[in-house]
């Protein structure tokens, strides 16, 4: 086992909030691209469902590469951190945007989705990295 010295994981911890903020960025990006694809009617609003849950994973695995690859040590861990802050900050500016906070299962759900997603992430940056 190797050991990590304080300054390699609070530079780890330190990557972990840019990466999850990115991620928050890139969705914003896919969300005002999808309103353009909505709005010129080349997907059905049906499609909204659907294409939500595929901005949500592509932004959190987009947060845990960023954490993983960024991380000296245990990629899984940073990469599933970054996408839970991801989501929890996608959750808090969505409902400021919509003007009121929901909770539910779907909430859970989408957490637990986006901290896979991050910890899929990370051990594929760990196994790019051997």
């Amino acid at each position: 086992m190797v050991k990590e010295n304080a300054t390699s994981k609070n530079k780890s911890l330190l990557r972990v909030l840019p990466a999850g903020l990115a991620g928050c960025v890139f969705s914003i990006l896919l969300v005002v691209l999808f309103a353009f694809v909505l709005q010129k009617k080349w997907l059905p609003f049906t499609a909204m469902t659907y294409i939500n849950l595929g901005i949500k994973l592509a932004s959190a695995l987009f947060s845990g590469i960023l954490a993983a690859v960024s991380a000296d040590s245990r990629a899984p861990l940073w990469g599933a951190l970054a996408s839970g802050i991801y989501m929890a900050a996608t959750y808090v500016l969505f409902s400021l945007f919509s003007g009121g906070f929901t909770a539910g299962w779907g909430n859970l759900t989408d957490l637990l989705m986006c901290l896979l997603a991050g910890l899929i992430a990370g051990i594929a940056v760990n196994a790019v990295k051997k």
